[in-house]
């Protein structure tokens, strides 16, 4: 595939010169400095149309989209970012096309929910497929086809929040349940795994259909205009020793990763450390997007992120502008994506001009 990057000059201008840029990362190569992605409105006095998660699984999409062609028209989108949207109703969502339901929690004004556990005998209740007929299955359809609709690849809709993996089926048997099932039944979670698999194959297959990216483009804190890019994660790892997921999370992670051109990694938390060398072995993962504890520092990670880097893999750092100068010279800037969100355009371009000077 070959993107026409004509739909996206219309939020960013300088699109030629930031698709090179994504182009050379993905080759392990550098044009001028690293990938730096930053926005911010470009006028603080008009409204920010944020969707909470109860907005996209039961507002008014036509309106949605809307509000966010309203958003990209007053962001500036700097260094290498690029106007997106991402309709999802929440991690647990694709537990709810399988016969899960969403569980919201009040306190949050409704932007956290869970899946509520639909199985309760393994043994019984196999295979886990998509029921086309579920709502949330029918409106995810319907929404990602709305997007790219309204948008025409001018905002690219990211695709689905793949918590997949053991994910899914941490949602669908619920935590207590599944730790027994792992040491009581474990032919059992072998049979669900391939289950899992098809659900995410038959999620990627109609998320991208319906949101045309083969024709608009991808997009996951990432670029490429001539492949895909998507996440693969599975937050669960942290629960379980590097046997179980040799056995199940790696080969799942694995065929996840077979379906995508460009992958990035979300690795969460420092329990899920231990799987370091397992993880660092998938071929296809390219960027690794490690997620700190609350409170917790990117540059606490420095040590790990230059060991990644070591492995011949990418790393995403997000943290302030002078954050980024401190470590600006102890990171490979072929492996390097930065993260930041400055108050004001002119600091995201001083960041810029100071990246390319210093690279």
């Amino acid at each position: 595939m070959k993107v026409n990057l004509d739909n996206l000059r219309r939020f960013k201008p300088d699109i030629e010169q930031s698709a090179k840029r994504w182009d050379a990362f993905w080759q392990g190569e550098l044009i001028d400095r690293p990938i730096l992605l930053s926005n911010c409105p470009k006028d603080k006095s008009k409204p920010y149309h944020y969707h909470t998660y109860k907005e996209r699984s039961f507002g008014d999409m036509d309106k949605m989209t809307r509000e966010v062609l309203e958003n990209a028209e007053n962001t500036y989108f700097g260094g290498d970012s690029i106007a997106t949207y991402w309709p999802s109703f929440g991690a647990d969502e694709i537990s709810t096309y399988c016969g899960g339901k969403l569980v919201w929690n009040e306190d949050s004004n409704m932007d956290t929910n869970w899946a509520e556990p639909f199985i309760t005998d393994l043994s019984t209740q196999l295979p886990i497929t998509i029921n086309e007929n579920s709502p949330n299955w029918k409106r995810m359809v319907e929404f990602y086809g709305k997007c790219a609709d309204a948008f025409r690849g001018s905002v690219l809709p990211r695709p689905l929040d793949f918590h997949t993996n053991m994910d899914l089926l941490l949602a669908a048997r619920g935590s207590e349940q599944l730790c027994f099932d792992l040491i009581e039944t474990p032919e059992l979670i072998d049979r669900a795994m391939e289950d899992i698999r098809g659900v995410f194959k038959k999620c990627w297959e109609t998320c991208t259909t319906a949101g045309r990216m083969d024709e608009f483009g991808y997009y996951f804190d990432a670029f490429s205009s001539t492949g895909s890019v998507a996440c693969v994660s599975c937050d669960f790892i942290a629960m379980i020793g590097p046997e179980m997921f040799r056995r199940w999370a790696m080969p799942t992670m694995e065929y996840e990763a077979s379906f995508i051109d460009h992958v990035v990694l979300h690795w969460d938390g420092p329990g899920a450390l231990k799987h370091y060398e397992d993880l660092m072995s998938i071929d296809k993962i390219h960027l690794v997007a490690y997620v700190p504890n609350p409170f917790e520092t990117h540059l606490q990670y420095l040590d790990l992120y230059k060991k990644v880097q070591s492995r011949g893999k990418a790393i995403a750092f997000t943290g302030s502008p002078e954050m980024i100068k401190q470590v600006h010279k102890e990171l490979d800037p072929r492996l390097t994506v930065y993260m930041t969100w400055p108050g004001s355009v002119g600091e995201i371009d001083a960041l810029d001009e100071w990246m390319i000077k210093n690279t």
